[in-house]
C-alpha cells in the first residue's frame, strides 16, 4: 500500500491546530477570490498597493518548497500553491509563514478544479512540478495534462501566458505532448535536460529525491494557440491511455525507469525473460529431435 502524507501523520498530530497557526498562508475559501487574486492578502493584512504584478499557480505543489522559494525570489508576484492533500497544504503554508512571505498562499481544497478558483485571464503562469503520472489506463483522466483538463486551463491563462510541466517520466512527457496538441497548445520548448539549463531554479522535495536517485528532469513549456479551444466531446483521442504503452519494446534499453513504474517494469522484464527462456528451450528441443 502506498503511504500518503495523511497516513504518515505522527501520533497527536492536530491538523486544524496547525492550520490555524499557519492561517496567514492558508486560504480556506479560494473560490471567493475568483477574479480577485491579483489583490489577495492574508486576513488582517493590507492588500498589495496596485495589486500583485503577476499570479503564478503551482498545481500539485507538494510540500511547497519550490513554491516558497519562487515567492521569495519574486516578491511582486503572488504564488498560489495547490495540492489535493491537506497535509501538503499545511506544510507548504508553514514554510511560507516561517519565511515571512506575504505573496505565497495555499488554498485548502481537496478536489481542486481550476475553473472553480480562477477567472478567465487570471493566471499569468501555470506550473506543474512533477505531478503524479497515474500510469495505469484507468487513471488517465486524473493526469493534470489530460486533454479535458488542458482545455479547461486555456481560458484561465492570461494573454501570452504559458504552462510548464516538469517530470522524470518520459512516457508521461510523450503522453502530455500528444494531449497538448489535441488541446491546441503550441510547444514553446521541450527538453530532456531541464535541470542542466536551470541549475539554480528551485526544486520540490519530490524532484530532489528523484534526482538524487538518478532521475532526469524532463520538461515542456507550452502556450495556447490562437485557434479556438476544441470541443472536448468531438476530440478523437490519439494518445495511449496507458503510459506503459510508451515504453520501448526492449525494456533493457531503459536507462531509467520512471518513479511509480518500477514494479510493473520489473514484472514485465521478468515475464519477457521467462518467455525468452521458454522459447530457447523449445528451440533446443526441436534441434535435439
Amino acid at each position: 500500500m502506498t503511504r500518503t502524507a495523511r497516513s504518515r501523520k505522527h501520533k497527536g498530530f492536530d491538523l486544524e491546530k496547525r492550520l490555524a497557526a499557519a492561517a496567514a498562508a492558508v486560504e480556506r475559501e479560494p473560490a471567493a477570490w475568483l477574479g480577485r487574486w491579483h489583490a489577495w492578502a492574508a486576513p488582517g493584512a493590507p492588500a498589495p498597493v496596485g495589486g500583485w504584478r503577476r499570479v503564478v499557480v503551482d498545481l500539485g505543489c507538494g510540500k511547497g518548497a519550490a513554491t516558497v522559494a519562487m515567492a521569495a525570489a519574486h516578491p511582486d508576484t503572488l504564488f498560489v500553491g495547490i495540492d489535493a492533500e491537506p497535509v501538503c497544504t499545511l506544510q507548504s503554508a508553514e514554510k511560507a509563514v516561517a519565511a515571512g512571505l506575504p505573496n505565497a498562499v495555499f488554498p485548502l481544497v481537496e478536489d481542486p478544479w481550476l475553473p472553480d478558483l480562477f477567472a478567465p485571464g487570471e493566471i499569468d503562469r501555470l506550473v506543474m512540478n512533477f505531478p503524479t503520472p497515474h500510469p495505469k489506463k484507468k487513471h488517465a483522466t486524473l493526469r493534470l495534462t489530460h486533454v479535458d483538463r488542458l482545455i479547461a486551463y486555456r481560458p484561465l491563462l492570461a494573454p501570452g501566458a504559458a504552462l510548464l510541466l516538469k517530470t522524470d517520466s518520459d512516457p508521461f512527457l510523450q503522453f502530455s505532448l500528444e494531449e497538448l496538441a489535441l488541446a491546441r497548445y503550441r510547444v514553446v520548448r521541450a527538453t530532456h535536460s531541464w535541470r542542466a539549463a536551470h541549475p539554480d531554479a528551485p526544486e520540490t522535495e519530490y524532484e530532489a529525491k528523484l534526482v538524487a536517485k538518478g532521475a532526469p528532469v524532463l520538461a515542456v513549456e507550452a502556450a495556447p494557440t490562437a485557434e479556438p479551444a476544441p470541443d472536448p466531446r468531438k476530440i478523437v483521442q490519439t494518445a495511449h491511455a496507458s503510459l506503459y504503452d510508451y515504453l520501448p519494446a526492449n525494456l533493457d534499453e531503459l536507462d531509467y525507469v520512471p518513479h511509480g513504474m518500477e514494479g510493473a517494469v520489473e514484472n514485465m522484464r521478468n515475464h519477457a525473460r521467462r518467455l525468452a527462456e521458454k522459447q530457447a528451450a523449445g528451440a533446443h528441443g526441436e534441434i535435439a529431435r
